[in-house]
């Protein structure tokens, strides 16, 4: 019931910008990252920053989604990486993150409930998100690959099923349930997309991956198992390269094609 109450609280509240967290005006930096905004369908204003395609052609999008707690800079090498290989990136602050932050919409002064609360709202972000990258000129509209870390995988894995402009997905150390999404159920859900799973060895990922390989003769997602050090896959100097290398091959398309 609390979580009910503050939801309500969340959705009724202005959102008005903090001085301390102003979202950044759209501007160019070097190389075509550009900070951009997105304003969602409940009117929440987000900071993201987009890698436009380096070759004039129009290329195959991602979107990157942080952590609970985190910021889109989690996943700047990552943005950086992809963009090198040819993707149009998308990295977003999620309502109450990083820039993305406002007078009473700020995830370091919520409890338990009120995180919990915002976060079952996120998914709304992530929908505006796919629809901005999507409708660039320099972007394929039916081409959009998604990536999540640790909770921003229940945000990705769910934006998956319900978007068939998704060809392929990579999750970051996920969890089966997270802040009350069920990803494990989600992923068999979406079952023949393919899909990267980059995690520490741990009988919650084992179970998730085999259990949804196990519906298929044909086994759709890879399990990159590392070692338990370091700590995060993020602070992994690889992990950049292996999604970019992944997503290459899976959602470029091929010469003589």
């Amino acid at each position: 019931m609390q979580r009910v109450l503050v939801l309500a609280a969340l959705l009724s509240a202005p959102i008005t910008t903090s001085s301390s967290a102003t979202v950044r005006p759209v501007r160019s930096l070097p190389g075509g990252v550009e900070k951009v905004q997105i304003k969602t369908s409940d009117d929440v204003r987000l900071a993201a920053t987009y890698y436009s395609p380096r070759k004039n052609e129009r290329a195959p999008a991602v979107l990157l989604v942080h952590d609970a707690g985190g910021a889109q800079d989690q996943l700047a090498s990552i943005a950086e990486s992809l963009n090198k290989k040819g993707f149009g990136v998308l990295t977003i602050d999620l309502r109450g993150h990083g820039d993305s932050k406002a007078v009473r919409l700020d995830w370091e002064d919520l409890g338990e409930d009120g995180r919990a609360a915002l976060w079952q709202l996120a998914p709304r972000d992530i929908d505006a998100a796919a629809t901005w990258i999507l409708g660039q000129k320099d972007i394929h509209s039916t081409n959009l690959s998604i990536v999540g870390y640790r909770a921003g995988c229940a945000l990705a894995a769910r934006h998956a099923e319900q978007d068939e402009n998704v060809i392929a997905m990579a999750l970051l150390q996920p969890k089966s349930k997270d802040f009350g999404f069920d990803v494990e159920k989600t992923i068999q859900n979406v079952h023949g997309l393919p899909t990267y799973v980059l995690a520490q060895r741990n009988p919650d990922v084992e179970r998730m991956v085999t259990e949804a390989n196990s519906k298929s003769n044909k086994p759709w997602i890879t399990w990159d198992a590392v070692a338990a050090k370091p700590e995060t896959v993020l602070d992994d100097r690889k992990t950049a390269t292996k999604v970019s290398g992944w997503l290459a091959e899976v959602a470029l398309p091929k010469k003589g094609r």
